[in-house]
């Protein structure tokens, strides 16, 4: 609703109570009067059910719980004023006192009380919306119970004790409307949310009207009991405030969610629901000591006690129930992001380690390189000279290979460092892993090593050197071979998916696992014997996959071996079908 419809709506209020004021000072007191005030006062709260009902198609959680306790409200406050046009307009006979209407006038205010008590301006999740609404239940007892307590057994026993009925149910009814007010003005000066402060206004002066309006009717300070009457005329006015509050927005979930979070009195509610538990034992043993009631009223009083103990008992134990189950999802959230954190900081760790470490080998490697290509040249020269023997010819040539030998590892350790930028073009796993295979297959004869392969067909490109992952994949594999071999053979399976826009390759081995997974990629660690590995080509690999924006692991399986899994961004639109290995 726009502002303009807004407007007109409350300028519309604001004449029809001006006139309605008019009327009840001004024309004479009668039948017609009677029925005026009545049809008044059934229509507004019939009104109400349906402006407050509509949030009900467009809100969720704690906002659809408050507006459907306000609907509920409504709708029992509906039910008194049919039973008022009932008597006066339609059978024209004195209304009945007291009557079953007073048990519902009573009650539309606990709703009510229960929606404050939800606080809808919180931002929470499920589990606590349960929890605070099982708080609002326990409240909603406790004002049925002290209804029970204080007005029915004054209505239930015999005797001319109707007027003793009577005046409890206007002290408890005035209390009830005062506290409802007082929790309206806390949530609207206390706990201010710019976006839910035109709603909490409304309630605010509907619920202050109202418990004023209803307290001049009640004590009949006017001595005039037609409903239309000058001493009506705030109850209706507070009625249409009531209106009022549903012609109000729900704020949207973006303009709560910027606002800074209101301080919680979630724990207030939670120990007046307690205070409330505790209070019900408290009357009976005052009802047993101290009371001087009729024996009728004080065993009502005492079964209803009982029957309301039993029932807040229940919700006790189902709150609790929901809180062991919050507390059991809190803790598994809890390890699940400690775990995140540690693996995160293992990452950073090994990230910085790498870093620094490659600025060193960087260096090194450059120095190395310019003796390392002397010698490479002297060597040549010397294998070229005719008159050099065969000795000093074998051994030219071994120092010429040791020396290419030595470049190479150079190389690697450039690569390591990332010193050397590659080109990055558009790479097929699936076919690159074919080279691989094709590669190291005639290798395996004879090393009872069987291999398992499940590429999946449809698997997007990524973008990438092919030579380096050409250079992981071939340490991958190296790495299981190796560990096979340790155990006296197993198998082997190489297997590629997509995932959630990456490309995930395994590398699962039957082997003896790898003792310390976590270190698995650090530099110079190494799990060979001496002469075997410088422990230097998993921290080479991790620092490609790196470069290339992907993630390596390392875990062992709990059925014995380990797994390698390596995942790389895929680029847009799925792959051709590479030849099958």
């Amino acid at each position: 609703m726009n502002l303009d419809r807004k407007t007109c709506c409350y300028a519309a209020a604001g004449l029809f109570l001006a006139i309605y004021f008019l009327v009840s000072v001004f024309a004479k007191e009668g039948p017609g009067l009677l029925a005026l005030g009545d049809v008044i006062r059934l229509l507004l709260p019939f009104l109400a059910i349906f402006i407050l009902g509509r949030h009900l198609a467009f809100t969720r959680g704690r906002e659809k719980a408050f507006w459907a306790l306000m609907t509920l409200g409504a709708a029992l406050w509906f039910v008194p004023q049919v039973w008022r046009i009932w008597y006066d307009v339609v059978l024209k006979t004195p209304r009945p006192e007291p009557s079953l209407s007073h048990i519902f006038l009573f009650l539309h205010s606990i709703p009510l009380m229960a929606a404050l008590a939800l606080r809808p301006h919180h931002r929470r999740n499920d589990g606590e919306l349960r929890t605070d609404f099982l708080d609002a239940v326990m409240l909603l007892f406790w004002w049925i119970y002290l209804y029970l307590f204080m007005v029915m057994p004054w209505r239930v026993a015999e005797g001319p004790i109707s007027g003793i009925a009577d005046f409890y149910f206007k002290a408890l009814y005035l209390v009830e409307n005062v506290a409802l007010a007082a929790a309206a003005g806390f949530l609207f000066f206390f706990r201010p949310v710019r976006a839910w402060n035109r709603i909490y206004g409304r309630f605010f002066l509907y619920a202050a009207v109202y418990a004023a309006g209803s307290s001049l009717v009640d004590l009949q300070l006017f001595h005039l009991p037609y409903s239309g009457s000058i001493a009506n005329v705030p109850v209706v006015a507070a009625m249409f405030f009531f209106v009022g509050i549903g012609l109000q927005e729900t704020p949207s979930p973006s303009a709560v969610a910027c606002e800074p979070p209101p301080t919680d009195c979630r724990a207030l509610t939670a120990l007046l629901a307690l205070l409330a538990l505790i209070s019900m034992p408290a009357m009976a043993l005052w009802v047993i000591y101290f009371s001087q009631a009729p024996a009728a009223v004080t065993v009502f009083r005492l079964k209803v006690t009982l029957a309301a103990i039993i029932a807040l008992t229940l919700l006790v134990m189902l709150k609790q129930m929901l809180l062991n189950a919050e507390l059991a999802r809190l803790l598994r959230e809890s390890q699940e992001i400690i775990l995140h954190e540690k693996h995160l900081q293992d990452h950073l760790v090994s990230s910085e380690k790498m870093a620094a470490l490659g600025q060193l080998v960087a260096g090194a490697a450059h120095e190395i390189n310019n003796p390392l290509t002397a010698i490479l040249g002297y060597a040549d020269l010397l294998g070229q000279n005719a008159a050099l023997g065969d000795e000093p010819r074998s051994l030219v040539q071994k120092i010429g290979q040791q020396a290419r030998r030595t470049k190479r590892l150079v190389e690697n350790l450039l690569s390591f460092a990332q010193q050397t930028p590659a080109e990055k073009t558009s790479v097929h796993i699936n076919a690159l892993l074919n080279n691989v295979l094709q590669l190291r297959e005639p290798d395996l004869t004879g090393k009872k090593v069987r291999l398992k392969v499940r590429l999946e067909p449809e698997l997007p490109r990524i973008r990438g050197n092919s030579n380096q992952l050409l250079q992981v994949f071939l340490h991958m594999m190296n790495n299981a071979v190796d560990a096979l071999q340790e155990v006296g053979g197993g198998l082997l399976t190489i297997a590629t998916a997509s995932e959630d826009g990456w490309v995930v390759i395994k590398f699962s081995d039957t082997g003896s696992g790898v003792k310390e997974p976590q270190k698995i990629f650090d530099p110079f660690y190494t799990t060979k014997p001496v002469g075997k590995g410088a422990g230097l080509g998993l921290s080479a690999c991790y620092g490609i996959v790196q470069d290339h924006g992907g993630k390596i692991e390392c875990q062992n399986d709990p059925q014995g071996g380990a797994t390698f899994m390596i995942s790389l961004p895929a680029e847009a639109g799925a792959a051709e079908n590479p030849p099958v290995a």
